[in-house]
């Protein structure tokens, strides 16, 4: 049960590593924005990263409820950052 553990703990080590480059990328995009004068919500894009998000959920057999709230904190948590990166 420990192996099980421990390798759970890896995963979530990658995982956070995962979402901070992802943040990371997020902060230039809202960096390229603000000095380009792009608005800082685009729905198209919205619209995109959730089905990509519910296909790639659906076929790794992950709970789609799951990946739907998470893919929804994800995208509050973006776009608050991209909202303060654009405001300066």
């Amino acid at each position: 049960m420990n192996r099980l553990r421990n390798r759970i703990d890896s995963l979530d080590a990658e995982i956070v590593a995962t979402l901070a480059q992802r943040f990371e990328v997020v902060r230039m995009i809202g960096q390229l924005k603000r000095s380009d004068g792009i608005a800082m919500m685009q729905p198209e894009r919205v619209r995109h990263v959730r089905e990509h998000y519910q296909s790639c959920g659906r076929e790794q057999g992950i709970p789609t409820d799951f990946t739907t709230r998470f893919v929804e904190l994800l995208l509050a948590a973006t776009c608050a950052m991209e909202d303060e990166i654009i405001a300066g």
